[in-house]
């Protein structure tokens, strides 16, 4: 006691006024009991000289029974037994409010308590939760396939297949749920019948015209289309879901301009979304082809022959036209080719060389265009007032496009006088339809690849005796298929601001091709 007082003066004359009473008197404390503890721990282990645990436990005893070790030992017991009280008082009280709180919740049930797991296996769980992580059912090819064949029994009542879910699901439904096209082609037979459901849906125009779910059906070929991508393994379905869109457009190109306008508007909205698509599936082939495709070249024939079966024909050539102006695409898909020779028979095949020569002689003027441009106008949908497109715009468009596709003819062929024999007895003919064109779509779609060789097999054969004949008059041939190049070239130096300079480039070049 006397030395907290001692202690208490002291900071008070050192200017630690600020301290509490009771923080100055522990400080005092704690220097005490330290000051005690280690002199008598010192004086207990200096009469120890011995370093073995024995010797050590002595020390420890002799220092337990010393004075400080004592008071500690009181001190600490006495602090308990106050807690001990203030615990229990604390207590008291709590119970008093647990009480009161218990009082209200008593009429509250309590949610019996969730039973522990007993197990952690996989199987267990999935059997106690009764279904509740069941995985989606698979929609499998079988199961479209028969799903279309009860939907063709009665066209009026669409038939509902069950899934594994309970619900029902159409045809369409059931494709637009697919999520694994290895289920859709566990064999070829089976794609090849999907695929052809897959067609069937597309060119579905009522007769009125109307989209019979036709767009629907385009968003199922765009989704299968990016699953497939980039696996070797669905590189036939690919093929298969292009070839759709090639036949499809052609298929609905032949009922532009038939039945009412409604009917038409109709068809050309769809023709312009499966064009676009068109275009998107060709630009992925081409680079899939260019990368790790060998080995496709009949399906790159049929391909090519499809393009240019499209580009022959007046309204899906005038669609494509506004989209791909400079027929890049086309160009593409002739490097592709095996040989110039078999590029040549294609041309002559699909009649495209003498189509485009009589469009550039038109500048881009036909019927098509202005009927095309007349629904854009009457339509308050779509592309009409929203593009602004001119009559015009659409001719000029056909126009670039004919010259583009006539400059890739030549150069593909090294602007011999063979290719433009061809193109002028294209042209001189009028030949607008070739008996390809008949053998190339068929009621289920685009022609089988074997098919489509073994017809080009057939032209080349047709093709050779006519090498002779086609020379006479090859001079008249040359001054016709350079006939809109120079006219280009005159446009250009009486209005320097009308041709730019890509498109002379390309003019200029292709007069020194062919005159070489």
């Amino acid at each position: 006691t006397d030395y907290i007082l001692h202690k208490s003066s002291t900071n008070k004359n050192s200017g630690h006024s600020s301290s509490s009473p009771d923080t100055i008197r522990r400080h005092a404390l704690e220097q005490l009991v330290e000051s005690r503890l280690g002199a008598d721990l010192t004086t207990a282990a200096s009469g120890q000289s011995t370093s073995d645990e024995e010797g050590w436990r002595n020390v420890a005893n002799e220092f337990m029974g010393t004075s400080s070790f004592r008071l500690i030992q009181n001190s600490v017991e006495e602090c308990s037994s106050r807690l001990s009280s203030s615990t229990a008082m604390a207590l008291d009280a709590g119970d008093e409010n647990a009480d009161a709180v218990a009082s209200k919740k008593a009429k509250i049930p309590k949610a019996p308590a969730p039973a522990a797991p007993t197990s952690f296996s996989l199987f267990d769980m999935l059997d106690s939760q009764k279904g509740g992580f069941a995985l989606p059912p698979r929609i499998t090819a079988h199961k479209i396939i028969e799903t279309h064949q009860r939907e063709k029994k009665d066209d009026s009542v669409a038939v509902a297949a069950t899934t594994g879910g309970g619900e029902a699901s159409t045809t369409l439904e059931l494709l637009e749920k697919a999520e694994d096209v290895e289920d859709l082609s566990p064999d070829p037979d089976a794609w090849e019948e999907v695929r052809k459901i897959l067609y069937e849906g597309l060119v579905s125009l009522n007769l009125d015209g109307t989209d019979r779910l036709c767009s629907r059906y385009l968003k199922v070929h765009k989704s299968l289309h990016e699953k497939c991508r980039g696996d070797s393994a669905f590189t036939s379905q690919l093929w298969g879901l292009a070839q759709n869109l090639v036949g499809s457009l052609l298929t609905l190109s032949q009922q532009f301009g038939k039945g009412s306008s409604s009917a038409s508007t109709h068809s050309m909205d769809l023709c312009w979304d499966i064009a676009q698509s068109l275009l998107d599936a060709l630009s992925h082939l081409a680079l899939d082809h260019v990368v790790s495709s060998v080995g496709n070249e009949w399906e790159i024939e049929r391909m090519f022959l499809g393009i240019c079966t499209i580009l022959s024909n007046e309204f899906p050539a005038c669609i494509v036209g506004m989209m791909e102006p400079m027929a890049g695409q086309f160009e593409i898909w002739a490097r592709l080719v095996g040989s110039p020779r078999r590029f040549m028979t294609i041309i002559h095949a699909s009649g495209l060389g003498g189509v485009v020569l009589r469009r550039c002689e038109s500048l881009g003027k036909n019927s098509t265009s202005d009927s095309i441009r007349n629904m854009m106008q009457n339509t308050g949908s779509g592309l009409g007032d929203e593009c602004s497109t001119s009559l015009t715009d659409i001719e000029q468009c056909n126009f670039l496009q004919s010259l583009s596709i006539l400059r890739t003819i030549l150069f593909q062929c090294g602007g011999s006088r063979e290719v433009v024999s061809v193109v002028h007895n294209q042209f001189s003919s009028e030949l607008k339809a070739h008996t390809a064109h008949c053998s190339f779509l068929s009621p289920h779609g685009v022609a089988r690849s074997d098919d489509v060789h073994t017809l080009l097999n057939e032209v080349e054969k047709r093709q050779q005796p006519c090498n002779q004949t086609r020379q006479i008059g090859v001079h008249d041939a040359i001054d016709s298929i350079l006939k809109p190049f120079r006219g280009v070239l005159r446009v250009k130096e009486a209005n320097d601001g009308l041709v730019d300079c890509a498109l002379e480039v390309l003019c200029t070049q292709t007069i020194q091709l062919v005159q070489q």
